[in-house]
């Protein structure tokens, strides 16, 4: 593990916000069917809509800067797309790791567990504590690697009898603990982990682990996971200020980077995004007003990956709305994927973004403990073939 330097982080902190800052005005406004007002003033409709399909799919699976397809484009937007590329461009934190847990978990978990494991090889402490430890898995790991004493908190009970049952062999505890409501006592000896603890909490984490003095080690994931409406920032003197960035923008992070995904292939999210629009399209056909994202307002993501009379069947039935008729599919479908379609070549100039809101983010977070005393690196824990969501953050506590 190699610690950024306080310049170094803090350039490409300047640099990640700097650049969120010039394309406001493209993350401010949604694409749909019909060209975005940005890609107009912007002179960026040519090159977009003249995009053929295999380079969209291409371009939305790997990124615009890696496409031969970018050559082509108007030298604003090259330029931001090379900035872009510059500023994500992460150190790897660590080498693969061994060893991993292998009972009740999955192959990639496996690698990011022993990727983490490897990571934080090095650094002292007597406790590890896990927010959001989930069944356990990492928590017991560390407890085992590191020779040191464990305490996974996790909200669903559910979750915590199942770690409980798995751990017992093991000197790892765990308790079920609303960690807004309730937040650990933490000391200067703690090693405060998350795996994939979600938007708000991997904040949590992180102020709190200052508070204390207490180490920590996190990778991030989904930024938009938070009860507020908006996420403020840590530290504010950059080019973003004070400036909070809502949900939607957050959400923007989750978007795949390469041909794999988190839970499902880029292929099967492109398929469900156009599930969405047409469910989107077949809500407003029976007069409802939606704002974004609306249409899956309480409804779990992956509905949108079942077939689409299914889908479509749930999601009215929540809303206490009348069934669909075979037409009424047929012509919805059809409308929402050729609505996707369109939309697809005008959301490519917003979607590489979203790397570039969660390395601006961690960056914030990183700073904000480097600002502390603390010794900090941030980087890449595993390849992203691994799982896209690797982002991390390794703190040497002052």
């Amino acid at each position: 593990m190699t610690d950024e330097s306080l310049l170094e982080l803090t350039q490409r902190w300047h640099r990640a916000s700097a650049l969120l800052a010039a394309c406001a005005d493209v993350l401010a406004e949604r694409p749909g069917v019909e060209p975005p007002g940005w890609a107009a003033r912007r002179g960026w409709v040519d090159f977009l809509s003249g995009l053929d399909a295999p380079t969209v799919a291409r371009c939305e699976a790997h990124g615009l800067a890696g496409d031969a397809a970018v050559s082509g484009a108007p030298a604003d937007l090259r330029a931001l797309v090379v900035e872009g590329a510059e500023v994500c461009r992460l150190p790897a934190l660590a080498g693969a790791g061994d060893g991993a847990p292998t009972h009740r978990v999955k192959a990639r978990k496996r690698r990011q567990i022993a990727a983490f494991a490897a990571a934080v090889a090095d650094l002292p402490a007597r406790r590890v504590v896990d927010v959001g430890a989930g069944h356990g898995h990492l928590t017991r790991h560390l407890v085992e690697a590191l020779g040191v004493e464990g305490l996974g908190l996790e909200r669903e009970p559910a979750h915590v009898d199942t770690a409980r049952a798995l751990a017992a062999r093991s000197a790892a505890r765990f308790d079920a603990v609303d960690l807004f409501a309730s937040p650990p006592t933490l000391g200067p000896h703690d090693l405060v982990v998350g795996l994939h603890a979600c938007g708000a909490l991997t904040d949590r984490l992180v102020v709190q682990a200052a508070e204390a003095g207490a180490a920590v080690a996190y990778a991030s994931c989904c930024l938009q996971k938070r009860p507020e409406a908006a996420r403020r920032p840590l530290v504010t003197d950059g080019p973003l200020g004070e400036q909070a960035l809502p949900k939607a923008l957050l959400g923007l992070g989750n978007i795949n980077i390469g041909p794999r995904g988190v839970e499902a292939s880029h292929a099967e999210n492109v398929a469900a995004r156009g599930q969405r629009m047409a469910l989107r399209a077949l809500l407003q056909g029976r007069g409802l007003e939606l704002g974004p994202g609306d249409e899956m307002h309480g409804i779990n993501r992956r509905r949108a990956h079942d077939a689409f009379a299914d889908f479509v069947a749930f999601v009215l039935a929540r809303r206490g709305l009348p069934a669909a008729s075979a037409a009424e599919l047929r012509h919805f479908e059809a409308m929402g994927h050729a609505q996707h379609a369109a939309a697809r070549r005008w959301s490519l100039a917003r979607r590489w973004l979203g790397r570039v809101i969660e390395v601006q983010i961690n960056c914030d977070r990183a700073l904000y403990l480097q600002r502390r005393g603390y010794r900090v690196a941030l980087g890449a824990l595993w390849p992203i073939a691994i799982s896209p969501r690797n982002v991390g953050v390794i703190a040497r506590r002052p």
